[in-house]
């Protein structure tokens, strides 16, 4: 069947026992060949299978021998993201209520999960500027900033280990029995192209709004939703696969894109909060204007993959998949 891995899982809902998480069954699932519906299984069905397939990735990654690794939080916040991504595109048939419920669920896990994370990020991002402009960045310019984020990384790492895995599998312990009402039996692909449209037309207005005005908030609030729209393509790939690997491939540059602006306006404030890490002030204002002039580049590229990705109004874009899947 596509879509489904040569091994297989399952995943029980988490307790508050001493267990450190769910029951798995290794070896280790992989996220993203488990996110893909098949067009020859009911749609509830297939709603249900990638949704456990992406709680069993995370309960893999987090229960992992000696502590969840980097990577391993890196993938169940990614598989976190398919979730809710997922529940978006179910959200007409759920309705508000349950909907919120569930996303509050997995927004509430992927929170504990956040800080160990961003520190790592915000390493790479430095590093990833200093390569860019190596002649321009004085030797050592920079070391208290690293110092601090490297201990910052270490220190969010300890706060996670077991226990903190333990509660983010607790912060999902109804998701799974959630999921299993999500759509009714009888379900086709009608009950999804409302939230399809709904994804779609979200991002195209935040690309609009951020053609007006380019706020670090407004610029990461699109993001979210070109990654939900990123997800979707992995889901729906069997629709029309070259139309739909096309669409993934732009909204992943663009997603990408987004990314790396967010990272760097999330070191600049961090930068301007504390300026005792830098035993030069002047190597403080090197650093902020190296930023500012890379999230300009990074914002017109992403306006640019905007007018492309966004060029089809919402309706004729959820009835293009839903013709393509009925095929």
């Amino acid at each position: 069947m596509a879509g489904t891995t040569d091994e297989t899982t399952t995943v029980a809902p988490p307790t508050h026992s001493a267990a450190p998480g769910p029951t798995v069954v290794r070896p280790r699932p992989s996220a993203a060949a488990a996110f893909a519906l098949d067009p020859t299984e009911p749609i509830a069905t297939g709603v249900s299978r990638v949704a456990i397939g992406q709680l069993n990735v995370i309960a893999a990654r987090l229960t992992e021998a000696g502590g969840p690794s980097a990577e391993g939080v890196h993938e169940s916040r990614k598989s976190l993201k398919r979730l809710r991504a997922l529940a978006r595109l179910a959200r007409p048939a759920l309705g508000e209520q349950r909907y919120r419920d569930t996303n509050a669920a997995l927004r509430d896990a992927a929170a504990h999960l956040a800080g160990a994370r961003d520190a790592e990020v915000m390493l790479a991002t430095l590093d990833g500027l200093v390569r860019r402009h190596p002649s321009r960045c004085p030797e050592g310019a920079f070391d208290g900033l690293r110092e601090r984020l490297h201990a910052e990384r270490g220190d969010e790492a300890r706060t996670l280990g077991d226990a903190g895995a333990t509660i983010v599998m607790a912060e999902l312990e109804d998701v799974p029995g959630a999921i299993s009402t999500w759509l009714p039996a009888d379900a086709d692909f009608a009950v999804l192209e409302p939230g399809l449209r709904r994804i779609y037309a979200e991002g195209r207005e935040r690309y609009r709004g951020v053609r007006k005005r380019a706020s670090t908030e407004a610029l990461h609030d699109w993001r979210k939703r070109v990654k939900d729209l990123r997800y979707m393509s992995e889901l729906l790939g069997a629709a029309d696969p070259p139309r739909m690997r096309r669409l993934g491939d732009l909204a992943d540059r663009l997603g990408e894109t987004l990314g790396d602006d967010h990272d760097l306006g999330v070191l600049a404030t961090l930068v301007r909060a504390d300026g005792e890490t830098f035993a030069d002030p002047a190597d403080r204002k090197l650093l902020l204007r190296l930023i500012r002039r890379r999230r300009a580049t990074l914002q017109r590229r992403a306006l640019k993959l905007g007018r492309r990705l966004y060029r089809r109004r919402p309706r004729r874009f959820g009835a293009d998949v839903a013709r393509s899947w009925a095929r």
